[in-house]
């Protein structure tokens, strides 16, 4: 198959230019200043894959990412209640 694709010349000063195949004109500071573009046409052959399972295997790192997230943030909720009630017992001693 044939495809053309766009890329996005970007360059900080001082530095060496860089290709990207998205316009990261947004983020200068990260970036730097779009030059410019050019068009280039590319052969790749298809994949043979079912795109079907392919997002199935995608929304399931999604799902494992959200459970860590979800329970990093439930440890850090349940150690500032441990926090809280370790000063509260501190507090009856006194």
């Amino acid at each position: 198959m044939k495809s053309t694709i766009t890329i996005y010349v970007h360059q900080k000063p001082g530095q060496a230019q860089r290709i990207f195949t998205a316009d990261m004109s947004p983020w200068p500071d990260m970036f730097g200043a779009l030059l410019g573009t050019f068009d280039v046409e590319i052969e790749w052959q298809e994949i043979a894959k079912n795109p079907t399972l392919a997002l199935l295997d995608a929304l399931q790192v999604q799902l494992d990412r959200e459970h860590v997230e979800h329970q990093t943030r439930v440890e850090a909720l349940t150690g500032k209640m441990n926090d809280l009630r370790s000063l509260e017992h501190k507090g009856d001693a006194i």
